[in-house]
């Protein structure tokens, strides 16, 4: 029924049976659904669902439901998971709303989402070891993840799965707030996870290295070695080359894993 009634939407463009999906100054809403709750949009001018689909290829009732009535379906075809922890099903949801506003927005270099999986292939090979150190490291009590602008969104994904997974104290703020009381909480025992944006870097930097002062282990995510990360014992350079309206989910790889290894030495269920 939902094939019949509703295409499915690759990356490179959105369609739908009236041809080519472009608002026009509608109103968008998204509705995301995944195994565990759904938000869902009444009275909009324009409905949108993105969600992944279940092993069988066929999303729940309440899913079809809402696919049927969209104005666009997206399906991530292979993002269904049995897991409380939900990685895949996030990352693929991510992407298929970047896609999304990239097509809306017209961006002339939306092909360069072809390249995120490569990306994250590298980072994953080039950083597993690092991920496996950070997460098996005992003396870490407590993690913050600190994120701005869009990035914030991602650090509090970050933050939920080290949460979820290995049952660990991990909180997630906006990267120039931390200063505000939460750095009260830093100690020897702490690991502070730093999401640098291109816009702000230079300020945030500077609050991870305050808080190394304070004993604070640092782990700095960045696009480009454009900060002397050598001087860093924890650094991943993600070195995309993609678009920064594109490559927030590539910092989550590498935190997932460490978040996996977390559990792991915990004697914790990562799923």
């Amino acid at each position: 029924r939902q094939a019949e009634r509703r295409p499915r939407v690759g990356l490179r463009r959105a369609r739908t049976a009236r041809g080519d999906f472009t608002p026009e100054g509608d109103r968008v809403r998204m509705v995301a659904q995944c195994r565990k709750h759904a938000l869902i949009a009444h009275e909009e001018p324009c409905r949108i669902v993105a969600h992944p689909s279940s092993l069988a290829g066929k999303p729940p009732i309440i899913l079809e439901e809402l696919v049927l009535e969209a104005d666009l379906a997206l399906v991530a075809s292979a993002a269904h998971e049995q897991s409380v922890a939900q990685t895949r099903s996030f990352s693929s949801m991510a992407l298929l709303v970047e896609a999304l506003a990239g097509h809306i927005a017209g961006r002339s270099d939306q092909g360069q989402l072809g390249e995120l999986s490569m990306a994250c292939d590298h980072l994953l090979k080039a950083y597993h070891g690092l991920a496996r150190e950070l997460g098996e490291d005992a003396s870490l009590e407590r993690v913050y993840f600190l994120g701005s602008g869009g990035l914030y969104g991602i650090a509090c994904e970050a933050m939920l799965k080290m949460k979820e997974m290995s049952l660990s104290y991990s909180e997630a703020y906006h990267t120039l707030e931390f200063r505000h009381g939460p750095m009260s909480m830093v100690n020897g025992h702490t690991l502070m996870v730093g999401l640098i944006s291109a816009e702000a870097a230079a300020h945030e930097i500077a609050v991870l290295k305050q808080m190394q002062q304070q004993g604070a282990r640092a782990l700095v995510l960045v696009e480009q070695d454009n900060f002397g990360l050598a001087a860093w014992s924890d650094a991943v350079a993600l070195q995309s080359d993609v678009p920064s309206w594109a490559r927030p989910i590539l910092y989550l790889p590498v935190l997932q894993l460490m978040a996996y290894y977390r559990a792991m030495a915990r004697g914790q269920n990562p799923d």
